[in-house]
């Protein structure tokens, strides 16, 4: 029986009785505003690459309808061969609810939320408040997307399912059709990041702040934005005077009244609390309350194989790490440069933070030269009806660190355009994104599972990241490279280009512009190359053969938390 098919009078007892609680009110809330069938259908794509058990009454499509069918068979206990049992283990539970989540084929939104999952580790208080706010699917409007829609536990805190990162590029928002212009940038040790996008001797490069563009200054600042953002969970939005430049949500505030959780709101922040403050400070305190839960052990584990071995700090002898993966630590650190953005081993600041473990990201910007991903929705999205449409349709560029440094100076996105004063990039920022973490960047909930990378999401596998990384500055006549620092890198090329031009294409901040090959131990840089080059080596024509970038994955899949208990 499948409750979707029911009246609703009939549909809710039944749903609450078979699912309990918890996870009725999360299938409820999210089919509260369920685009009709037929345009579901229309825009799904085949699931011949997904897990097609999910699409449990065969029309095409995963959609609300196979979410009821599994939801109601939830709690049954044993299934052997059940249809139900999407994950064929003998029995119909919250794994199977996932699967259907994880292969989800609208494109359109909002996509059905992540449950509510039993703490990893004790929690604070004030962190279980803030997951319990994370995984709230009343806070959007109208109901039915958590913050957890974007950022769930199984993929590493990024996009949820499969077909969307196989096909488009950001998990749709609360409202059908609406969609951002990137990926969900990872929960996963974010909190680590300094404050702020400051330009320090540390690295000698532009460091810290949230989101891909750097825009928010700390985590408390980050959370505070997808409420209130059109494109995601569409509150609308009120200026604050508790936090000047940062909108708050009114409507949300409201709500924090009356949730299961207002008790425990109450004991972290006072039973006076909603008395005592006004709405603009309470969305302060529940942007405090989702950055301590995001600097919590259950976010930040360091539980990987890595640091089961006699690689972590402090050693240990509870994993070894194949011929292969040795090999792709060798090549991380070394031959591959990953490690010049990707590590924090030698940042003092960073290790002292982590009791000397490394998160693998530098939280420095750079302009790797990533081309553009047509396919992302967002490109198409161009209807002023919403508040968030995108202005320039195809001929949008995403800036990254340039969108957002420049109009704090008062100037253009990009510096470029009407109101620019004339020096172009000056600040040398303009295509460059904030690095993440390279942990868990292979975690997935079962092998199949599509993951996208980069800020665009234009990458579809950790494969093909490295292949990138190794060849972008390649063409398919052996030999030649192209060089990013002429006025047309393309002119009276031989080959064929192995990628398709970066969409910012800048000699200012492009790592590696001219495609020069890395130094060998004891090499120095050539003297007529220029000073300023950036990233000299780094990315482009690393000469790495095939089984180097496969051994190079390889370790990186031993990033992945879950192989031992959170650290301490």
């Amino acid at each position: 029986m499948n409750p979707n098919r029911l009246p609703r009078a009939f549909r809710l007892p039944l749903i609450f009785a078979t699912l309990g609680l918890g996870s009725a009110l999360a299938i409820i809330a999210a089919t509260e505003n369920v685009p009709a069938a037929d345009t579901v259908k229309q825009n799904a794509p085949t699931l011949q690459t997904d897990f097609p058990r999910a699409d449990l009454n065969g029309d095409g499509v995963v959609d609300y309808v196979d979410l009821g069918i599994v939801g109601v068979a939830v709690g049954y206990g044993n299934c052997t061969g059940c249809p139900e049992d999407v994950n064929n283990d003998g029995v119909v539970n919250e794994g199977d609810l996932m699967l259907v989540r994880n292969a989800w084929s609208s494109l359109d939104g909002p996509l059905p939320p992540p449950p509510l999952p039993p703490n990893i580790v004790p929690l604070t208080p004030v962190e279980q408040l803030g997951k319990f706010m994370v995984f709230d699917t009343t806070l959007s409007n109208p109901i039915g997307q958590s913050c957890a829609a974007c950022h769930t536990p199984e993929t590493g805190f990024v996009g949820p399912s499969s077909r969307i990162n196989a096909i488009g590029c950001d998990t749709p928002g609360v409202i059908p059709g609406r969609v951002g212009d990137r990926k969900p940038y990872t929960y996963n040790y974010a909190s680590f990041s300094p404050n702020g996008v400051t330009l320090g001797d540390r690295v000698g490069a532009y460091t810290g702040g949230q989101f891909w563009d750097g825009r928010a200054a700390t985590p408390e600042e980050q959370s505070q934005a997808p409420p209130v953002n059109p494109n995601e969970m569409n509150n609308t939005s009120a200026q604050s005077t508790a936090n000047p430049g940062f909108p708050y949500s009114p409507l949300l505030v409201e709500k924090l009244k009356s949730r299961p959780y207002t008790p425990l709101l109450k004991q972290v922040y006072g039973e006076n609390v909603f008395t005592t403050n006004t709405p603009d400070t309470i969305y302060v305190l529940f942007s405090q309350a989702i950055a301590a839960f995001e600097a919590s052990r259950e976010i930040n584990q360091f539980s990987s194989q890595y640091d089961s071995s006699m690689h972590a700090v402090p050693p240990s002898n509870k994993y070894t790490f194949t011929a292969s993966q040795e090999n792709g630590r060798a090549l991380y650190f070394g031959k591959a440069k990953c490690s010049q953005c990707h590590s924090s081993a030698d940042d003092s600041e960073l290790t002292k933070a982590t009791n000397g473990k490394n998160v693998f990201t530098m939280y420095c910007y750079a302009n790797l030269g990533i081309p553009k991903n047509m396919a992302n929705p967002f490109y198409k999205m161009t209807d002023p009806s919403n508040p968030g449409y995108n202005r320039e349709g195809e001929n949008f560029i995403d800036y990254g660190l340039g969108g957002f440094l420049y109009p704090k100076q008062g100037l253009p996105i990009a510096n470029v355009g009407p109101g620019s004063d004339g020096r172009g990039d000056f600040l040398a920022v303009n295509g460059m994104f904030l690095s993440p973490t390279i942990r868990n960047v292979d975690k997935r909930p079962y092998p199949a599972f599509v993951k996208n990378y980069m800020h665009n999401g234009l990458f579809k596998s950790l494969k093909q990241v490295v292949h990138f990384y190794n060849t972008r500055n390649l063409t398919t006549l052996p030999g030649e490279v192209i060089d990013f620092t002429l006025p047309n890198p393309y002119a009276n090329l031989k080959g064929k280009p192995l990628w398709d031009k970066p969409e910012i294409i800048s000699p200012l901040t492009l790592t590696n512009p001219t495609g020069a090959k890395p130094l060998a131990d004891g090499e120095i840089r050539p003297a007529n190359i220029n000073p300023n080059t950036n990233g000299y080596g780094e990315v482009g024509n690393l000469g790495l053969t095939e089984q180097e970038e496969i051994d190079l994955v390889n370790f990186m899949s031993t990033l992945t938390d879950g192989y031992s208990l959170p650290s301490k």
